[in-house]
């Protein structure tokens, strides 16, 4: 998710992945493993990213909803499960869901 983000926030400056490892003083095959989800930023990457692209760090730590689309292909998902795994997924959204409150 943060690796989209990053690529299309390069990508919308016209930014080379060597331009932006230069701009935030790190090595490209850095910014190629984030983009790639190969490795999550740290909190001060994350920070360092938000600076260099003038956006708030929100912008990489925000998590949209789901689509219905999204939605409906997770629900097609779970059908496609043995009966004690859906259990297993139920089980594990409702204790995030108790988690929440």
């Amino acid at each position: 998710m943060i690796g989209k983000i990053i690529s299309r926030l390069r990508n919308e400056r016209k930014w080379s992945i060597r331009e932006l490892a230069d701009r935030m003083h790190v090595k490209h095959p850095s910014i190629s493993r984030w983009e790639s989800g190969a490795k999550i930023p740290n909190k001060e990457t994350i920070e360092k990213f938000a600076k260099v692209f003038s956006v708030p760090v929100s912008k990489f730590t925000s998590i949209p909803s789901l689509t219905n689309e999204e939605l409906e292909a997770l629900s097609s998902d779970v059908s496609k499960l043995t009966p004690a795994d859906q259990i297993f997924v139920v089980g594990l959204v409702r204790r995030l869901k108790t988690n929440k409150k």
